[in-house]
C-alpha cells in the first residue's frame, strides 16, 4: 500500500509540473508574412508593420529586414524578397493607381 501511495504521489508531482516545449532553434526563427500587405499605390512606402520577425524565440523590429524587389513607383505586380540573418521569404505584391 505504501509504494502504491509512493508512486500516486510521484504521477501526482509530475503532472502538475509543467511540460516545456522544447523547440529547435531554427523553428523559432521566421518571417512571418501572414498579415503582409500586398496592395500599394504609387508613391507607398514599404509597410514593415504589417510583417513580423522572430530570431531565435525573439521578436525583432521588422525595420531590420533586408527589402528587395519593392517598387510603388510603376503599375504592376511584382515579387517582394524580405531577408534577415539567413532567412527569407518572398511574396508579390500589386501596385495600383489611386483615382
Amino acid at each position: 500500500m505504501k509504494k502504491l501511495f509512493a508512486v500516486c504521489l510521484i504521477l501526482a508531482v509530475m503532472l502538475s509540473v509543467p511540460f516545456a516545449k522544447v523547440v529547435k532553434a531554427e523553428e523559432s526563427s521566421y518571417i512571418d508574412i501572414s498579415d503582409a500587405r500586398t496592395v500599394y499605390f504609387i508613391g507607398d512606402t514599404f509597410d514593415y508593420g504589417s510583417v513580423s520577425v522572430v530570431y531565435n524565440g525573439f521578436e525583432i523590429q521588422s525595420t531590420n529586414l533586408t527589402v528587395e524587389g519593392f517598387s510603388a513607383n510603376t503599375l504592376g505586380s511584382r515579387t517582394v524578397k524580405l531577408s534577415y540573418n539567413g532567412m527569407s521569404v518572398s511574396y508579390t505584391i500589386t501596385v495600383y493607381q489611386r483615382v
